[in-house]
């Protein structure tokens, strides 16, 4: 064994709103805090499979920083104190009082990308494409810097992948030994878990544990702003991610090198498992060229396989997630039809993916955690917690608390189809279809809900050309007002302030290009990578806390929410902000951005998805449902 030694651009998504962006005025009574500055395009285009709404070649190079943590996180209490702030000054409930790390200057690291591929030159994995990384290389390049911290490594081909030993100057005496303590002296049940991004909103899921993962670090990818908790798991986690390496390698095995998923079972949301496909010989669609050489298989390439299949009747569908309106930045293909059947804003799809035998494997109640069971509730329920552990002892116990209580990780992981290697084949691939609306509490506005109009420009009876002086210009407040048109009263029927979708109803889209299959919350998308700029106040950035909420959006007794909705919300529906420590009670900051049309806030002349849907039409779209 040897230390290792080694020398969201987005564009081309199609406007949310009426018409091109030629112009920066907006509207009078809108209150900026930052313009938007749009990204030229410079994509090429491309030819992606036809069940992909854009056909946007993805290139999302591995940028900015990443972050690393050493050691385990444990919440405050008597038995780790060190986990426990001495700070009396909190702006929240003093007793909620975790830190993330118990010195950050020792256990938490950022580190700049460049730094990275300077000093590391290329992945340890050669199936990764030039400029990106592993969480295997991260794990790798803070070994090479660092001189308290050390990983030993050696291939095992029983598992195809790398077993790792790890030590930790813990006390800081300048030297590795057992004074540093058994989990840190030559220890070899290190393993990294991992989160990507939730951008500037707090609504972190789940505890600062982060996601245990069976995938292999060397192809996970980094991406841009993810969080890397490498620590010492228990025996208990080993085994079980061992056996469950060991079984996809002898799948590999069994179907003669060729990759063979198990399974596709869906869930439309009713609870009713169903399996659409079987046994899949996965092709290699080369879909994601900025993060593989070609000949990695993931699991989106699995979804093709089926969806390409004639003789399996599997419809599956792709739409581009780029950086989001929260500062998430994703730059995936998302799924976004199963069997027809279409995302909408909060209700989409979920993707579980592993062997079937581990899908429980994490058993914690609520998106916070829950209540930790106690030794005696696991050996009482032995057919819920850990029961692969035959026979098992109080320590044992103890250990399937400390690594399984925890609602993410092993086949529930926030990854991406496309991104999630499987060279070594899972046994299913799961998709859910599931409603998210309930659990962030804000409205959920469809096109065709009749809470605002919407227009069917196929109606327009006086549609403008090319030859109008505004031609191409979103919002036609720029050069019109409601005191100078139609004064000759041959429309009475005028809205209070100028609403370019009102006017697209009599005058057509005024060469906005056609919609691409979204029904709903355009501004979750049209944000950061793709801003729709000159769409009046929808184009806007606005301070979270001079946002207030949706007169729809009331509290538990029926009152309408008024004031900063973000935090207001979170005091009223039960769903609180926690900080990166987990301490509830934490509120957005006062200087929190956030796009002009939001999940929150709705801009009178642009209203979205009312006005993106009247100007960007999708083909779909039942027209039965007009408002007009």
């Amino acid at each position: 064994m040897s230390k290792l030694r080694y020398p969201l651009l987005l564009s081309a998504i199609m406007l949310a709103a009426c018409g091109s962006d030629d112009s920066s005025s907006v509207p009078d009574d809108s209150t900026p805090v930052e313009e938007n500055t749009p990204v030229e395009d410079n994509t090429p285009a491309v030819d992606l499979p036809d069940n992909f709404d854009l056909q946007v070649q993805l290139n999302d190079p591995l940028e900015g920083d990443v972050h690393f943590y050493i050691g385990r996180w444990y919440p405050c209490s008597d038995t780790h104190p060190e986990f426990c702030t001495a700070d009396d000054n909190l702006d929240y409930d003093e007793d909620l009082n975790n830190v993330f790390t118990p010195d950050s200057t020792k256990y938490e690291m950022t580190i700049k990308a460049s730094d990275l591929k300077r000093e590391m030159g290329q992945s340890i994995n050669p199936q990764v494409a030039d400029g990106q990384f592993t969480i295997l290389d991260l794990m790798l390049y803070v070994s090479k810097i660092r001189d308290d911290f050390h990983i030993d490594y050696q291939f095992d081909e029983s598992i195809a992948t790398y077993r790792f030993v790890t030590s930790f100057d813990n006390d800081g005496n300048g030297t590795f030994d057992e004074n540093d303590g058994e989990e840190n002296f030559e220890n070899a049940n290190w393993y990294p878990r991992f989160t990507y991004t939730g951008g500037n909103f707090k609504r972190e899921i789940g505890p600062p544990t982060l996601e245990a993962m069976y995938e292999r670090p060397e192809e996970f990818m980094l991406r841009p702003n993810a969080e890397v908790r490498y620590e010492p798991f228990t025996p208990v986690m080993t085994e079980r991610r061992d056996y469950v390496q060991a079984l996809e390698v002898q799948r590999l095995k069994d179907n003669d090198g060729k990759v063979v998923l198990g399974e596709i079972q869906v869930d439309f949301g009713d609870g009713n498992v169903i399996t659409i496909a079987e046994n899949i010989t996965v092709d290699n669609y080369n879909l994601r060229p900025d993060l593989f050489v070609d000949g990695v298989y993931t699991i989106a390439d699995a979804l093709m396989t089926a969806h390409n299949d004639e003789s399996l009747n599997v419809d599956i569908g792709f739409t581009v997630w780029p950086t989001l309106s929260t500062g998430s930045n994703v730059g995936a293909y998302a799924i976004t039809s199963v069997q027809g059947d279409r995302a909408e804003g909060f209700n989409g799809w979920l993707m579980y993916s592993g062997e079937n035998e581990t899908a429980s494997d994490f058993f914690a109640d609520g998106i916070m955690g829950g209540m930790t069971p106690t030794v005696a509730t696991i050996l009482g329920n032995r057919a819920k917690y850990c029961p692969w552990i035959e026979d098992m002892t109080e320590q044992q116990a103890q250990w399937c608390i400390d690594d399984f209580n925890n609602i993410f990780g092993g086949n529930m992981l926030h990854h991406m189809s496309d991104s999630w290697v499987i060279n070594y084949p899972h046994e299913v691939v799961k998709l859910k279809k599931s409603s998210q609306n309930g659990l962030w509490m804000v409205p959920a506005y469809h096109y065709a809900d009749g809470q605002y109009e919407w227009y069917d420009i196929n109606k327009a009876v006086a549609p403008m050309d090319d030859s109008h002086f505004g031609w191409g210009i979103a919002d036609c407040s720029q050069c019109h007002s409601i005191d100078n048109v139609h004064l000759d009263g041959d429309s009475p029927l005028l809205p209070s302030t100028a609403e370019p979708y009102y006017c697209a109803q009599c005058h057509g889209s005024n060469g906005a290009p056609t919609g691409h299959g979204e029904e709903s919350r355009c501004h979750w998308c049209h944000s950061e990578d793709k801003q729709m700029i000159n769409h009046g106040g929808a184009s806007l950035k606005l301070q979270v806390q001079d946002i207030e909420c949706h007169e729809s959006i009331v509290d538990e007794s029926g009152n309408a929410v008024k004031g900063p909705c973000a935090n207001t919300l979170a005091e009223t529906k039960g769903r609180p902000v926690h900080d990166k420590g987990n301490n509830i009670g934490a509120y957005y900051e006062a200087d929190m951005l956030s796009s002009g049309s939001s999940d929150y806030h709705m801009d009178s002349q642009f209203p979205d998805p009312y006005s993106c849907i009247t100007c960007h039409p999708n083909t779909q779209m039942d027209v039965n449902t007009s408002a007009n």
